[in-house]
């Protein structure tokens, strides 16, 4: 991360230099000298403008002389490395030249996008309800159920297994390791994992869902796999988020596809001005 940061800073200088804008002699920022090197000095000015790129979070762990430090380090690097890069003259390399031409079609393209997406729409109250109810399913989450499943391949087999941990002469846990015939769920103990109504075979989930409390186990319950015993780990009940609580998260939401929206259209715009054609029968 350091070092793409770095070589992107470094492509930077180099591009203000080959656009004559004198990017590795430039004025220093301003306040006491903080280093000098043969054709410059490095500022306080310069050191505050450099730590400022970084988020308040990340600029914390630079308050410190020795942070301080490290990023005046940088600072030297990045400008005797540009100066070694001018003095080269690799600006003047077709290939460097071409990947300084890209960086700068990226930064005017990523201006333009800021400058047409910049600020907040206006969102009313009854854009936000239209968008909470035509996407109900969002902030909703439906009860889930988890079991333990033992499978089986007769009736007889689940319901003499049933009589055992009734009469608590061994764990479920253990019949599991010892009969269960769904390789899917044996080797972690028979656990299926929490699932909604409506993604398993009828019986099973039916049988799944009324068992009510951690440790409980169903009847014997037939399915085309076989002969089931359920044991309940934990249920989950039906979550619905109201309206209020996501209101500020559904006004970013809208906002985003409103400039979404509006870039679209302005790209949109410009290739019919440029009246741009594809030919097709050439790619």
């Amino acid at each position: 991360m350091r070092l793409e940061k770095n070589r992107i800073l470094i492509i930077a200088c180099i591009l203000l230099i080959s656009l004559g804008m004198g990017a590795c002699k430039k004025k220093a920022g301003g306040g006491k000298n903080l280093a000098s090197y043969q054709g410059g000095v490095i500022t306080q000015g310069d050191l505050d403008q450099e730590m400022n790129k970084y988020p308040p979070q990340a600029r914390s762990r630079f308050e410190t002389p020795q942070g301080k430090e490290e990023i005046l380090n940088r600072l030297i690097e990045q400008r005797l490395m540009a100066k070694a890069a001018q003095e080269r003259g690799l600006e003047k390399d077709p290939e460097f030249a071409q990947r300084i031409e890209d960086m700068r079609q990226r930064l005017l393209i990523d201006a333009l996008r800021r400058k047409i997406t910049t600020g907040e729409a206006q969102i009313s109250d009854p854009d936000v309800e239209k968008y909470y109810q035509d996407n109900e399913k969002q902030y909703h989450t439906a009860e889930m159920v988890r079991v333990r499943n033992l499978q089986v391949k007769t009736d007889a087999e689940a319901r003499k297994l049933l009589q055992t941990l009734r009469m608590k002469k061994d764990k479920f846990e253990n019949l599991i390791t010892k009969y269960s015939q769904d390789e899917v769920t044996k080797s972690r103990g028979g656990d299926t994992g929490f699932f909604p109504k409506g993604s398993r075979d009828p019986a099973f989930e039916d049988a799944a869902f009324k068992l009510k409390k951690e440790g409980e186990v169903s009847g014997v319950v037939k399915t085309a796999q076989g002969f089931h015993l359920l044991q309940l780990v934990e249920k989950r009940p039906e979550v619905i988020r109201p309206l209020d609580q996501v209101r500020e998260e559904i006004k970013r939401r809208i906002n985003f596809d409103k400039q979404r929206e509006a870039f679209t259209n302005f790209m949109n715009q410009e290739k019919e001005k440029a009246k741009v054609q594809i030919i097709k029968e050439n790619l």
